[in-house]
């Protein structure tokens, strides 16, 4: 009897290790430089295409873990609508992203990571005059797809929390696709 008490509990502790072990591996399948690049979402008449590069915020007493800057374009039955893809990708915290060819700033407290935490700053819909819109994500599906996922309620909550005398926020949506998935294209 206790033979197999010890088998099993040899067992668990097998077990235990590689399932800690395989899920160590899973988050390290997707490193920063994975999200680097051009990714892209097509449908019949609609192609927008997100550029993310590996950035650096200088004036900062503290850079917080890894972050990604990106633009974006937008075009709809063979007009661009919107062209913001010359990035930057060195920011001056004390200036406001656009200003910089920042469109998208993303980053994540933890390395490596599978997604991180985006403000969108939509140049139609200017979000809270411009300052962006936070509450999104994007997330690493495979090496070659990348979930964008832009929440508007979530944004306005985490924007307004805590505030006790703030105007009621209404959701104004986006100028881009909300909810879809980007396939790298370089």
């Amino acid at each position: 009897m206790l033979k197999q008490v010890g088998i099993i509990i040899l067992f668990l502790v097998l077990f235990c290790a590689t399932t800690f072990s395989v899920a160590q591996t899973q988050e390290q399948l997707y490193p920063i430089e994975d999200f680097v690049g051009t990714w892209q979402y097509v449908n019949s008449d609609t192609v927008f295409t997100v550029k993310l590069v590996k950035g650096t915020e200088v004036h900062s007493p503290f850079q917080k873990g890894d972050v990604l800057y990106g633009g974006y374009t937008l075009e709809v039955n063979g007009e661009v609508i919107d062209d913001y893809s010359n990035v930057n990708s060195v920011r001056d915290i004390r200036v406001s992203p656009p200003q910089q060819g920042i469109y998208i700033t993303a980053s994540t407290y933890r390395s490596p990571t599978v997604s991180f935490g985006v403000t969108f700053y939509d140049q139609r819909k200017k979000h809270f005059d411009g300052k962006g819109i936070g509450g999104c994500r994007i997330e690493m599906l495979s090496p070659s797809k990348l979930k964008w996922k832009l929440d508007e309620s979530l944004g306005i909550s985490l924007a307004i929390e805590g505030c006790e005398d703030c105007p009621e926020v209404k959701p104004i949506g986006f100028s881009v696709p909300t909810n879809v998935i980007l396939t790298k294209v370089e």
